[in-house]
């Protein structure tokens, strides 16, 4: 039993995808040998309250990687700014893991850019991260590794 399974109750689908990311992390050699990249950046969506930041707190506790948490504390545009030093920190520490709280309160709900889209579009434009992972590894999951 790992902490997913202490702390969640449920998501089965997503504790294993998240533990087969982790295990990438954890032996990199491993899978770079097979072909397989190393995931960069990972997007978890989904209607508030449903347990991401949870699901994230216990994947960077599992990682046993230095961490850096961003929320937005400001109402104003400075936050971007915000945004570049959380990001040049956690660089700096690589490797190591951001998490971006609530992505969906750095838009402003009477914005024109606040739709679904717009979050994932801010977080692709922020860091070219490979969020594209999940699929690539889902296409090589019938080999073994």
């Amino acid at each position: 039993m790992d902490r997913f399974d202490e702390k969640i109750i449920g998501y089965e689908s997503t504790k294993n995808i998240l533990r087969q990311i982790l295990d990438t992390l954890k032996r990199p050699e491993l899978y770079k040998s097979k072909g397989a990249s190393i995931p960069r950046g990972l997007l978890m969506e989904s209607d508030p309250g449903l347990g991401k930041s949870l699901l994230a707190t216990v994947f960077i506790k599992e990682s046993g990687r230095k961490s850096y948490v961003f929320r937005k504390t400001s109402q104003e545009n400075s936050f971007l700014d915000e945004l570049r030093a959380a990001f040049s920190a956690a660089k700096e520490a690589a490797p190591s893991i951001l998490l971006l709280e609530d992505l969906n309160l750095y838009v402003e709900s009477n914005s024109p850019y606040s739709s679904s889209s717009t979050v994932p579009s801010i977080t692709m434009k922020m860091k070219s991260a490979e969020f594209s992972w999940e699929m690539k590894h889902r296409s090589r999951s019938n080999r073994q590794l």
